[in-house]
């Protein structure tokens, strides 16, 4: 009976194959279920032809390497190595290379059959062949003296245009030497985030003579959309912030806090001046129109009005999220964050609507954050219960993730997880 011999992560285990075919992939429901993440869910297959196995890769995502060769499709024979991702498949046949031979052996033969090899006839297909087509017969040659000048001739014609060609090529890559050492040169400013020497680097030093030169220009143009990209990102970023901070002064004026207006004015002429044209000028220019007029209201007024309600309802949203997250419900904080656009996004402006979308992203990836960091210390709890035999509490660890995390990715982990701790546990 064929076997498996699955090491995956630092252990191994064996698995006997029943039937006619096993599927081997990421999926629990596999025949063979690995945990690896460049494994598919169905990764590939092993089926049996006749008196041989072969594997058949299932148009996986990251391909299925035989002996350390990327296959489609290949016959096994005893102690072929299967690989997937990080995990090694060894396969076996009950009594070794001498079973795995057999049929081979019967056909008359130590090597694998070429196609059209059948029986008597010359007719049938052997299923014991390979997907490789035999080579075709050699062909019979003329070695006349003819023959042979027409031969060294072409040699003669053919070695002079490879001097030639290979003359010309490092010709250019000679002359355009300049070019090639101005892009290595202004690689190193990149590197050090100085965008502006880079720019000036090319501009001052690049060789408009030289067939490289168009390289150079179009680094020129990255660069520079690079860099307004960056500036253009980095601006709107710390807009949100003076927002926010001005958003929370105005509040706290209101309700009677400690807080100077003039620094509330000065946050407000910073949005003005010098984050000019950004969403969050235009919103702040909305919701406090006074402050933005350089005046200061009278203490009290109605915090609600003026955007106040909005940014409100966002808080107690945050909170929420917040409580879900302390019984690990990830999934529910996701979902309470990603309704708060979607369920007020026709009652709100175009720039409230960019405004908070990009909030919701920040506080998305905060919780994925914190939903890996905890997995990880469960994971390594779990590992360490493991090392010393205590699987049942192991697998309760991966439970607390399934019943708890709703993430589908930290879910289907856990779920591996827990089927090779059942399978160690029953050893």
């Amino acid at each position: 009976m064929p076997n498996l011999k699955i090491r995956e992560e630092g252990r191994e285990h064996l698995h006997q194959i029943e039937g006619e075919s096993i599927t081997i992939g990421r999926d629990p429901s596999a025949g063979v279920a690995i945990g690896d993440a460049k494994a598919s869910k169905e990764h590939c297959r092993l089926e049996r032809s006749g008196a041989r196995w072969r594997v058949v890769d299932l148009e996986s995502k990251n391909g299925t390497r035989v002996n350390g060769d990327f296959r489609n499709k290949a016959w096994l024979e005893h102690g072929d190595l299967i690989q997937i991702g990080g995990a090694e498949i060894r396969f076996g046949v009950e009594g070794g290379p001498r079973a795995a031979g057999a049929s081979v052996a019967a056909a008359g033969g130590g090597g694998r059959m070429r196609k059209g090899a059948g029986g008597p006839s010359g007719g049938g297909r052997d299923e014991a062949e390979d997907d490789r087509e035999a080579p075709p017969p050699p062909r019979q040659r003329r070695d006349t003296s003819q023959d042979k000048l027409i031969i060294v001739g072409a040699t003669v014609v053919f070695s002079i245009v490879i001097i030639f060609i290979v003359l010309k090529v490092g010709a250019a890559v000679q002359l355009d030497e300049v070019n090639r050492g101005v892009l290595r040169g202004a690689e190193q400013y990149v590197n050090q985030g100085r965008w502006d020497e880079a720019i000036s680097y090319l501009q001052e030093h690049g060789d408009p003579t030289g067939s490289a030169y168009p390289e150079v220009q179009k680094r020129i143009r990255d660069l520079q959309t690079r860099k307004d990209d960056f500036q253009a990102t980095t601006r709107n970023t710390i807009a949100r912030t003076v927002l926010s901070k001005l958003s929370r002064y105005i509040e706290s004026y209101h309700r009677g806090g400690n807080v100077d207006p003039a620094d509330i004015l000065r946050l407000a002429e910073s949005l003005k001046t010098e984050y000019a044209g950004t969403e969050s000028t235009e919103l702040g220019r909305k919701h406090y129109p006074a402050w933005f007029a350089g005046k200061v209201p009278q203490r009290g007024v109605d915090i609600v009005s003026g955007g106040g309600r909005l940014r409100k309802d966002w808080e107690a949203e945050i909170a929420k999220a917040r409580e879900f997250e302390k019984e690990w419900h990830f999934r529910e904080a996701r979902e309470t964050i990603l309704k708060f656009v979607t369920t007020r996004e026709f009652s709100m402006e175009a720039a409230e609507v960019e405004h908070y979308k990009g909030l919701v992203e920040e506080q998305l990836r905060r919780i994925d954050l914190l939903a890996q960091s905890i997995y990880s210390g469960r994971e390594g709890l779990a590992r360490d219960q493991v090392k010393n035999q205590r699987y049942d509490e192991a697998i309760a660890t991966f439970r607390k993730v399934v019943e708890t995390f709703g993430i589908d990715t930290f879910v289907r982990k856990a779920q591996a997880e827990i089927q090779k701790i059942e399978a160690m546990k029953g050893k």
